[in-house]
Parts: C-alpha cells; structure tokens; sequence
C-alpha cells in the first residue's frame, strides 16, 4: 500500500469492514440458503411416491441435483469465512508496520463498528451450521 499513517488506518479500516460485516454477512446467507435446501428433503418421501407404491424414477436425479447444490452454498459459505479471516489477518500485519495507521485503525473501531453502508448489515450471531452432504 502506497499509504501511511491514518490514511492507511482509514484503508483498512474499510479493509476491515469488509473481513468483519460483509463476508461474515455473504456467508451467512449462503449458509442459509444451504440449510433451506436442506428442509426441502422433508417432503421427499411425499413427493417421490406414487399411489400405487413405489417411488417415481425422477428421486435419484433430484437428490443429486439438490445434494450438488447443498455442497455448493455450504462451500461458498465457508469460502467467505476463510477469506474474512484472511482479510482481517491482513488488515492486522499492516496495522502492525505502521504505528499511526494502528492508531487510527483502533480509534475507528473503538467499542463499535464504523457507521455501515447502504446494504450491510452485521450479523446477529453466529450463522447456522451449512447441513449439506458432499457428493461422493
């Protein structure tokens, strides 16, 4: 970074925005979305069965589709925790070679999250545990 002192505190300080607010948020609601998937098995034996006995041909494609797309959104989910934590790794080892930037950095995120942008949000906790099941 061609920055120093605040200004660099103030670049990651929006570096950190991005580590701590907007991945955890993108993977939560990937994480979400997985776990809606998920629910939809609940009908499957419903939904699968014919009257007459028997289950339909189209369970074994659609479970597969579905299985793919569960491992999908829970990868992305876990894909964006990792990167928040490798922003937020990154954003501490350049506070670390600048004391000025630390300073400012530390002084923006005091007891609070820096006011957000149109579209974030912070998560409320912990995201749910993505229930999808790898495709072997």
């Amino acid at each position: 970074m061609s920055e120093t002192g605040w200004r660099l505190g103030a670049e990651l300080s929006e570096l950190r925005m991005v580590g701590q607010v907007d991945l955890p948020a993108i993977s939560y609601t990937y994480a979400a979305l997985n776990n809606m998937v998920d629910d939809t098995a609940s009908n499957d034996a419903v939904l699968f069965s014919w009257s007459a006995g028997g289950s339909s041909q189209a369970y074994e494609p659609w479970n597969k589709l579905r299985s793919a797309y569960q491992e999908i959104l829970g990868k992305m989910s876990e894909n964006m925790d990792v990167a928040g934590g490798a922003v937020l790794r990154i954003v501490d080892h350049y506070a670390a070679t600048d004391d000025e930037a630390a300073a400012a950095l530390r002084s923006a995120w005091t007891n609070t999250t820096p006011p957000l942008l149109d579209g974030e949000y912070l998560v409320a906790g912990p995201h749910p545990e993505s229930r999808y099941r790898p495709l072997t």
